[in-house]
């Protein structure tokens, strides 16, 4: 399956889709216990804003996963929303996204990639871990809890 990954408007119908499953599958890693603030997801108008570019992987027409990049105006970028349907896992979509990000961010200038992942989606946390990200303490506006686990890849 070839991919093509590229920086695209979040108010498309396609990647509205993909924002609703991945709010549904990120829901059900948190459980009932979890606080209300954790099923709290960036908005598709959030990912609109100035500072965030959104990153679509189509194989021809059809979406395939998504992500972004937020500029925190301090050097750094933060990933979020990334996500790839079920059906295109394990094809190397998540990598390449990671990896046209991480360029992306260079571009602009950013010196390091920070996120924040659950806890318990271990799926996540693999592939950040082999993609280079180390584990670091909780930054702004996050705040440490079970729930949650950050991560920080250096540029330079």
């Amino acid at each position: 399956m070839s991919v093509t990954i590229s920086v695209e408007t979040p108010h498309q119908d396609d990647v509205h889709a993909l924002i609703a499953e991945l709010n549904t599958y990120l829901d059900s890693f948190l459980g009932p216990e979890a606080p209300a603030e954790f099923h709290e997801h960036m908005t598709i108008d959030d990912m609109a804003a100035q500072d965030t570019e959104v990153l679509v992987a189509r194989s021809g027409r059809e979406a395939l996963g998504c992500c972004a990049l937020r500029d925190r105006g301090d050097g750094s970028g933060e990933v979020k929303r990334m996500y790839v349907r079920p059906a295109a896992r394990g094809q190397g979509t998540a990598r390449a996204m990671l990896d046209y990000l991480r360029a992306m961010a260079r571009t602009k200038g950013m010196s390091r990639l920070l996120l924040e992942t659950g806890a318990m989606h271990h799926p996540a946390r693999r592939l950040y871990q082999r993609f280079g990200f180390v584990l670091r303490p909780a930054f702004p506006p996050y705040w440490e809890d079970p729930h949650s686990v950050f991560y920080e890849l250096p540029l330079t």
